[in-house]
């Protein structure tokens, strides 16, 4: 399953009701209009074993395919053959992951909470997943909220090994944070990650 893109309209990262995020180092901005105005269409299904499943689902009588927001379907609506199948796929982590900002608020209900911290106003995180992560909450949250879902983006620095390469399990060049905590303890962990995190 493929979501059709559209290039942003407005070159630049003004968007909703005249809102505007600023991301911090300032550099990062560059990235991110890049991806947004040469967007691709986006691959929302995976071949995972958990997550959202994706509601669609095909007669193995008729060939329809119905989509619906009902969790089961008993029969097809246009046949109504019982020899029906939902799609055995999911949609990609980082369609659920970009609804954050506002389903962990009660959404789509018009809760207190959702009222109170809709839209936050700082978020932090790696420039890795800037259009994995980050331009999904935005687009997000202006398609279902009205409204970007924060005001500033924080990019946090990446540790890496002794030769610069981004640290990684498949690598083989991490290093176990129990291990350094129990040997030099967890504030001077946390010490020198924080300091040695420059922005980006």
């Amino acid at each position: 399953w493929f979501v059709k893109m559209e290039p942003l309209a407005k070159p630049a990262i003004e968007v909703a009701k005249n809102d505007t995020i600023e991301f911090v180092p300032e550099r990062f901005t560059t990235l991110y209009l890049h991806w947004m105005e040469n967007i691709r269409d986006w691959c929302i299904s995976r071949q995972l074993w958990w997550g959202h499943r994706i509601p669609v689902w095909y007669c193995r009588d008729c060939g329809e395919e119905i989509v619906t927001e009902e969790e089961t379907l008993d029969a097809c609506p246009k046949c109504g053959s019982t020899n029906i199948e939902q799609d055995p796929d999911v949609l990609d982590t980082w369609f659920s992951s970009g609804l954050w900002t506002f389903s962990t608020l009660g959404w789509p209900d018009e809760t207190e909470d959702l009222e109170y911290f809709y839209p936050g106003s700082v978020m932090e995180t790696g420039y890795d997943i800037i259009f994995f992560w980050v331009a999904r909450m935005i687009f997000f949250g202006i398609e279902f909220m009205g409204e970007v879902p924060f005001h500033t983006v924080y990019f946090h620095g990446t540790v890496r090994d002794e030769n610069g390469q981004r640290m990684s399990k498949t690598k083989g060049n991490v290093i176990d944070p129990t291990e350094v905590t129990q040997t030099y303890g967890s504030d001077a962990l946390r010490f020198a990650l924080i300091t040695a995190g420059a922005p980006g």
